[in-house]
């Protein structure tokens, strides 16, 4: 099994969006059910609050989102930010989300509705993602703060936001989950400590990244 870090998944998505013209919001779909695969088995009766940032991990969670709306589920959307920022295939999301019924809030606005009593619903994380490599800060710090004493279950995506994908070390203290979905490869951070010890469970989701692609990597760690 290969622990890969940020640089290297990166340049898995690279290779097969330049290499094998395989556009990049195909990629974010097939994440995005994936997840949504692994949350309706695990959580077959609950209710969802999906907490996503402005980059790919948030797109991400807009397409569980929108996903989990077609399997007749309950979710909400907090934005940590203005939908403005969104950019990329993270924006096609959001504009795809928008003209559905799920509810989009934006934070600091949204936090009056919660923390809810409902006690099956379930958090999901899609603030950061393994691009992050600096302390929390901002309106993503105070999220997860403001989330991190609910008692809901969390499931990070790709990894608890605040994590660095290629370290153990915790730079900033993330919302502990207890479940990670991590995309194609495992990242170091899932299996080193003390990070590892915020991931939970790790479910490793293959989105089709070709297997001759993660093998020219230069993946060096299993």
């Amino acid at each position: 099994m290969y622990l890969s870090n940020a640089e290297q998944i990166r340049e898995c998505d690279r290779r097969m969006i330049e290499d094998f013209a395989l556009p990049g919001i195909i990629l974010m779909e097939n994440a995005g059910e994936k997840a949504t695969q692994v949350l309706l088995k695990r959580f077959p009766s609950a209710q969802f609050l999906i907490l996503a940032g402005p980059g790919n991990n948030g797109g991400d969670g807009l397409v569980i989102a929108r996903k989990l709306w077609m399997a007749d589920k309950k979710v909400t959307v907090i934005l940590s930010s203005a939908p403005e920022g969104f950019r990329g295939d993270a924006k096609i999301n959001y504009d795809i989300l928008s003209k559905t019924p799920v509810e989009i809030q934006q934070w600091p606005d949204a936090k009056k509705n919660f923390p809810r009593a409902d006690t099956n619903l379930v958090i999901v994380d899609a603030l950061l993602g393994t691009g992050n490599k600096e302390e929390l800060r901002g309106s993503i710090k105070e999220i997860i703060s403001f989330f991190t004493d609910v008692n809901h279950p969390v499931v990070a995506i790709d990894l608890p936001s605040g994590l660095i994908a290629g370290t153990g070390n915790v730079v900033s203290k993330p919302l502990p989950a207890d479940v990670t979905i991590t995309f194609q490869h495992p990242k170091i951070c899932h299996y080193v400590t003390p990070a590892a010890e915020y991931c939970g469970e790790v479910v490793v989701a293959d989105i089709e990244i070709y297997p001759s692609v993660s093998e020219s990597v230069g993946i060096r760690r299993h």
